[in-house]
């Protein structure tokens, strides 16, 4: 049974909004990347616990805060702002800590000074979730929903690589742009993600 694209299957809203995401789908940055694309939230995590000498990297967990420094001045200035000394032993004990040169001389400084530290390696891993279909959908997903997610989280543009489902049902959307008027930027703004 077919049915007519007025018809009982699609509303006009429907329509509309199908116009609306073929027109942005067809106009969104693809950044160089072959249709059909996606939109992701990326993060990264980072795995610690390594044996600091068979890794590349390697940072300082301090405090039972469990607060990751993975460069020395993170470190450093972590230390610095715990500081709470007299002007004159703040100068010294800052100087002390600015002196510092590696994880192995935060350790020490740590140990010295009795404050919790544990020298480790670790691995910055990539983590991908969500899919959306436009990155406008995407964007407001996290600001509407970043509390979710990591401080630096950003989008990121994938390829649904021999996805054939996928592909095809994307070609049928993009068939929708260009018929009729679309929606002004201000309405389309304020819809729902679409993806």
């Amino acid at each position: 049974m077919q049915e007519d694209a007025q018809g009982d299957l699609l509303t006009p809203e429907d329509i509309a909004f199908l116009r609306d995401l073929a027109n942005e789908l067809k106009t969104q940055d693809t950044y160089c990347t072959r249709k059909p694309i996606f939109f992701q939230v990326r993060e990264f995590e980072f795995k610690t616990g390594l044996d600091p000498e068979y890794t590349d990297d390697e940072c300082v967990v301090l405090t039972d805060d469990y607060i990751q420094c993975t460069t020395i001045q993170d470190a450093k200035d972590f230390l610095i702002e715990r500081l709470d000394l007299d002007d004159d032993e703040l100068i010294s004990e800052t100087a002390k800590i600015n002196a510092i040169e590696d994880t192995r001389e935060i350790e020490e400084y740590c140990g010295k000074n009795h404050i919790p530290c544990i020298r480790t390696g670790y691995e910055k891993r990539e983590k991908l979730t969500g899919c959306f279909l436009t990155e406008r959908a995407c964007k407001l997903y996290l600001k509407q929903n970043g509390h979710h997610h990591k401080r630096d989280a950003d989008t990121y543009c994938d390829h649904a690589w021999r996805n054939p489902e996928f592909q095809r049902l994307l070609e049928i959307v993009e068939k929708f742009a260009d018929k009729g008027e679309p929606q002004n930027e201000s309405t389309a703004a304020n819809n729902e993600p679409v993806g």
